[in-house]
């Protein structure tokens, strides 16, 4: 009989971990972002991705964008803005950008190295090591024209760049305080 118990409680045990590993991995909502228009008029629609979530401001533009370009074409391109990792990781979308399955993605300088390596150079802490510099070098003309279109021969051509902060910039000397 404690056998029996003891299968049936087990089997119990299994089947709510089975449930809630489930439900924990429900997709990200959109809902929150929604648009405040019906985008099921406009005459053209573009995909666009990332891989990061909407409360870091430089992702949330995004959704930004979906509405000033709704708005400045009178409800003829609608941008359906994918955040969350909802189509894959960096490299995916990558992926799928080459292929032409969506039109666009924010991605980071490390993911675009991949399909063009003069994109490398922008995480070179001797190179940009302040946003000072980093403004320089997007104002810099022909220069960051030639930058941004790193992955033409892969048929993609970047528009722009943002900074997050200096997450990818390195030191030699060891950090032991934040002064």
């Amino acid at each position: 009989m404690k056998k029996v118990m003891l299968s049936v409680v087990l089997c119990l045990v299994a089947v709510f971990m089975v449930f809630g590993v489930a439900s924990a991995k429900e997709a990200p909502s959109l809902n929150q972002w929604k648009p405040d228009f019906d985008p099921s008029g406009a005459k053209y629609k573009c995909v666009v991705s990332n891989v990061s979530h909407p409360v870091i401001k430089g992702v949330f533009a995004g959704f930004a964008i979906r509405d000033e370009l709704w708005k400045r074409t009178n409800g003829q391109i609608y941008l359906d803005y994918k955040p969350f990792s909802m189509l894959g990781g960096e490299v995916e979308v990558l992926n799928q950008l080459q292929m032409g399955a969506i039109q666009g993605m924010a991605c980071s300088s490390v993911a675009s190295t991949n399909l063009g390596p003069r994109f490398g150079l922008i995480n070179l802490p001797f190179l940009v090591d302040s946003f000072d510099k980093l403004d320089k070098f997007i104002n810099s003309g022909k220069l960051f024209e030639h930058y941004m279109r790193a992955m033409e021969h892969q048929g993609i051509i970047g528009l722009d760049i943002t900074g997050y902060g200096n997450y990818g910039w390195a030191t030699t000397v060891p950090v032991q305080n934040i002064e």
